[in-house]
């Protein structure tokens, strides 16, 4: 079965840009130019992955995948932004229960690999109703992640050859 992912994002060029990274994988790429757009999307096709940027026209990415969360509590969800606040962050992980927090620019093969890994891990959830505690770790996992490469990048804003901004 092939695995759907959405890729959301309000920049025609960046869309374009991820889904050539993505070519290669045994992936259905799906694009949408706006959350609406990606809400209809996921009323009539079914989709593994959503992968929002945050700061969009109309409705945050945080919000859109609150909603994603709400209505399609299987899809994995994954936010890719390129300005980050607080706010946002606690919004997509705490609202959106997002998977990671990835901050452009980004390597293609992280992009891979994060919808892998999360892939995978989805993989080994059970079908029981959704455990409290592990969805606490996961979004205590996903903010400690974020403040970590926040820090670590605090100072280092070179952009990196082979990056998508």
């Amino acid at each position: 079965m092939t695995t759907t992912v959405l890729l959301v994002d309000d920049e025609p060029k960046l869309l374009q840009s991820l889904k050539a990274a993505l070519y290669q994988e045994p992936f259905e790429i799906l694009t949408a130019e706006s959350a609406k757009e990606a809400l209809e999307m996921l009323k009539t096709q079914p989709v593994d992955v959503v992968v929002s940027d945050e700061q969009m026209p109309q409705m945050s990415g945080s919000e859109l995948l609150s909603r994603v969360r709400k209505l399609y509590p299987k899809t994995v969800r994954i936010m890719l932004t390129g300005k980050t606040s607080v706010a946002s962050v606690m919004n997509a992980i705490y609202d959106g229960c997002v998977y990671r927090y990835l901050k452009k620019p980004i390597k293609p093969t992280q992009l891979v690999e994060t919808i892998n890994s999360a892939l995978h891990q989805e993989s080994l959830k059970p079908d029981d109703p959704v455990d409290t505690n592990k969805d606490i770790s996961q979004q205590d996992k996903v903010l400690r992640e974020f403040i970590s490469s926040q820090q670590s990048k605090s100072n280092a804003e070179d952009e990196s050859p082979g990056e998508i901004e």
